[in-house]
């Protein structure tokens, strides 16, 4: 068993949780799945690839997309690379796998969506892909289909090829699970759960092998779709992440399971209200302009979702924040709740933002809970606005200036300051390694005045607003 090489080593996750045509029902949970699972394999403590390496791929809008992302990040990853897709899975005429994107339409899936088949030739193809050891995992409908498609005498004449291998969350002919209301999918869900708590009483890394053991046994408990796997050469000794249960095992502290210190009350937060952790309510939420979403923002939520993990003593799976990563923005009971419980707001500024109706009710829906609490000193400290690309303090509404924007302090180097206020975060998240060290040396800053702020100020949580009286703009008048 060996641990994938973190700057070798690259991870393309793949989701589609919205739906064109009717009769392919939205899967939202996908959309924390790929949140939650960056975060893992991310994991400054226990990730198996650099941020920089993990790419997130959300809503494709064609199987192109996918195509030209797949081969970028293959030229990158010369060690292992892991693929990774969830959303509908549609069967063909002949009962062939195909992966549903946005305008996929079950009855024509030929035409409208990814044949698996063309993914998996494309992975195999040593001429396009560089990796030496290569897994596929996928949480869809049949995906067991996928299962037969790959074998030994597919890479049998590449020698360069350590192994490959398939995970896949259902048998053939068996449907994926998404339960309605639950944060991921059942299949990720259970796999987020393995990545965070570890195996008792088990090895020192968390293998394949070790991964789909546990995983069956999990869903055989639960009574739930059991998943399936394919193994070529010796890929299934790969590990997803050292075993967090027999790390605390040999330091001799709690496991990732066990009840993790949470931060002390103020002596005026009710003394019956829940611990201040991710899975009571988040944190933070992420307020940001759908039209100009990307993986740049899903890769500073992931990276900021893992200093403040870190910070709390949380782990991998537990969201400490909150993002709304679909493109369209709807809001659903999970956005009402994320806004209406989160004890900071950090929104994202730049001009998209400013005129965006839907950040507009975000920040009216946070401030009406801190208005509330106005009679403390320094209640708008909540609010951590930062400078995602660089827009003068003028064009900024009344509503936003009025709040102090977020400035690092005490950074190693001082002009990392500089490239932040000239370039913002986004800037600094395409100028190669200089911009991407100040961009996480000034995220790490990010999330240590997140905790701060949540520690010293508690906010009433308070989901009573009625969505169509929430401010659609923000005031220009200065």
């Amino acid at each position: 068993m060996r641990l994938p090489d973190p700057d070798r080593s690259a991870v393309l996750l793949i989701g589609t949780s919205r739906y064109d045509v009717p009769s392919l029902d939205d899967l939202p949970a996908v959309a924390n799945n790929l949140a939650g699972l960056a975060a893992a394999f991310t994991d400054p403590e226990y990730g198996v690839v650099r941020p920089d390496n993990c790419r997130v791929l959300a809503e494709p809008a064609n199987p192109g997309v996918i195509s030209k992302a797949l081969r970028d990040i293959g030229e990158t990853a010369d060690d292992a690379l892991i693929v990774y897709f969830a959303g509908h899975g549609l069967l063909g005429m002949r009962g062939e796998l195909f992966l549903a994107l946005p305008g996929s339409d079950p009855e024509d899936p030929a035409f409208t969506a990814l044949p698996y088949e063309a993914l998996r030739a494309l992975f195999v193809d040593s001429s396009r892909i560089n990796a030496r050891t290569r897994i596929i995992i996928l949480d869809c409908c049949f995906s067991g289909r996928a299962i037969p498609a790959m074998s030994d005498g597919q890479v049998s004449g590449m020698v360069d090829i350590e192994g490959v291998y398939v995970l896949t969350a259902t048998a053939a002919n068996r449907k994926a699970l998404a339960p309605p209301g639950e944060r991921y999918t059942a299949f990720t869900g259970a796999l987020l759960e393995l990545l965070r708590d570890g195996v008792p009483d088990g090895p020192e890394l968390l293998s394949l092998d070790v991964i789909f053991t546990q995983l069956h046994k999990t869903m055989r408990r639960r009574s739930l779709p059991h998943p399936e796997q394919v193994n070529v050469r010796t890929a299934a000794g790969l590990a997803l992440r050292p075993n967090p249960a027999a790390r605390a095992e040999r330091a001799g502290v709690r496991t990732a399971a066990a009840p993790r210190p949470v931060f002390a009350a103020r002596p005026e937060r009710p003394a019956t209200d829940g611990p201040r952790r991710s899975d009571a309510h988040p944190v933070f939420f992420v307020s940001h302009a759908r039209a100009d979403v990307d993986d740049r923002h899903t890769r500073f939520f992931v990276t900021l979702s893992g200093y403040v993990n870190e910070l709390m003593g949380l782990g991998a799976g537990e969201d400490s924040g909150f993002i709304d990563a679909t493109p369209d923005g709807r809001w659903t009971e999970e956005v009402a709740f994320a806004v209406g419980h989160c004890q900071v707001f950090v929104p994202l500024l730049s001009p998209r933002y400013v005129n965006s109706p839907r950040c507009a009710q975000e920040w009216d829906a946070f401030t009406r809970r801190v208005r509330s609490r106005s009679d403390r000193p320094g209640w708008r400290t909540s609010i951590i606005p930062v400078m995602w690309t660089v827009m003068p303090i003028r064009d900024l509404p009344r509503q936003i200036s009025a709040v102090q924007v977020f400035s690092p302090t005490g950074l190693p180097d001082h002009s990392m300051i500089g490239m932040y206020e000239q370039e913002g975060l986004y800037g600094l998240s395409r100028l190669g390694p200089t911009g991407r060290e100040a961009f996480d040396v000034i995220v790490w800053r990010l999330a240590q005045h997140i905790v701060r702020t949540a520690d010293e100020r508690w906010i009433e949580p308070d989901v009573t607003f009625d969505v169509r009286q929430l401010r659609t703009g923000f005031d220009r008048d200065r």
